[in-house]
């Protein structure tokens, strides 16, 4: 009647959406009707990663005498803390990553980011060649799990559940003069007497070249895994 354009009954719902409004817009939750999820190559390779730490976590669950410090390397086992834990709850962890660990903008972009997190958080200690891989480590845990990191005579020291893990900056390398040292103190021959009877080496015998074949199986074992 008053000449205007007639009113489009739910006009809100018929306006053309945007891609932009589309991207926007959060997925439906659980699967949908005909809808069936794609197994991709990064999921086989995250499957196959799992299963490798798997394999690792039952050796060193049959190697491990109580007292033992687990000593695992590499961002390969990087799910084994978690793994290795939950089998061996008194155990001592420790990680050492010999890669660079990259920034947190670059980290968010993996789909398992939280798992692999909370599998290197497993461990009691987690070293890094140099402190800025530690910085991006600290970084990473802080804004993508949310825990606080804090600093004391320690170094860096993040909490987990109300569990310290220690974060160890530790150049690669050894000191021969400083193991020299140690060697030659009393505790330190009666440990190397003692490496050599585990070992069956000789008095004279280079205890860093024998025969594997000589060694029994469970001492081939423990000397592998340690």
């Amino acid at each position: 009647a008053d000449g205007g354009p007639a009113a489009t009954p739910h006009a809100a719902e018929t306006r053309p959406t945007t891609p932009t409004e589309q991207q926007q817009q959060p997925p439906p939750d659980g699967p949908q009707p005909g809808h069936h999820k794609r197994v991709t190559r990064i999921d086989k390779a995250w499957r196959a990663y799992k299963r490798v730490n798997q394999i690792f976590r039952e050796h060193v669950v049959e190697a491990y005498n109580e007292g033992d410090l687990v000593w695992i390397h590499g961002f390969q086992l990087a799910l084994l803390p978690a793994f290795v834990s939950r089998r061996l709850t008194v155990a001592k962890l420790g990680l050492f990553l010999h890669t660079p660990f990259p920034s947190s903008e670059i980290f968010r972009t993996l789909s398992m980011r939280s798992e692999l997190l909370r599998g290197i958080l497993s461990a009691d200690q987690v070293g890094f060649h140099l402190f800025e891989y530690a910085r991006h480590f600290l970084t990473t845990c802080r804004r993508l799990l949310g825990v606080r990191y804090f600093f004391d005579a320690r170094g860096p020291v993040i909490n987990v559940d109300g569990r310290d893990v220690v974060i160890s900056c530790i150049h690669a390398g050894v000191e021969p003069g400083d193991l020299a040292d140690v060697a030659s103190t009393p505790a330190g021959v009666r440990a190397v007497v003692r490496l050599r009877g585990e070992l069956g080496l000789e008095a004279d015998d280079d205890p860093t070249s024998f025969d594997p074949d000589d060694v029994s199986g469970k001492q081939r074992t423990r000397v592998i895994a340690g």
